[in-house]
């Protein structure tokens, strides 16, 4: 048995995550507050775990596994390049990491992970599945 862990990265190498007032290009709000009418625009996206579950003996292009579908909202976040990502350890006291040889499905530490790039189009970009 094995637990999935799954983290949320904003930005990458050639982009930065930092989205301040003057650079931010996605919905806005307004801090409505006695005396203050200003609009707010956060440094960075949020994401809000919600759940996932995973169907095991997937066959996609011949080659079987499985499948995460993930839950999750990413406020903030409009036309900033994310990342999913699923780190997988075993269910045990230790909580090891499961390691694999394999280089597409292998992170620097030799540890197993699995990604999926995604840029958000709305601001919430709510993702279900």
């Amino acid at each position: 048995m094995f637990v999935i862990v799954l983290v949320a990265v904003f930005g990458s190498n050639s982009i930065s995550a930092n989205r301040g007032p003057e650079n931010f290009q996605g919905p806005r709000h307004v801090d409505v507050s006695k005396n203050n009418h200003a609009i707010v625009a956060p440094n960075d996206p949020e994401a809000t775990y919600k759940g996932a579950r995973v169907v095991h003996n997937v066959t996609v292009n011949g080659q079987k596994g499985m499948r995460i579908h993930a839950n999750f909202t990413v406020k903030y976040g409009f036309k900033v390049p994310c990342m999913l990502i699923a780190y997988f350890h075993f269910d045990d006291r230790n909580g090891k990491p499961l390691r694999t040889d394999q280089t597409k499905y292998r992170a620097k530490d030799g540890s197993v992970v699995g990604q999926v790039s995604f840029t958000p189009a709305h601001d919430p970009a709510v993702y279900e599945d």
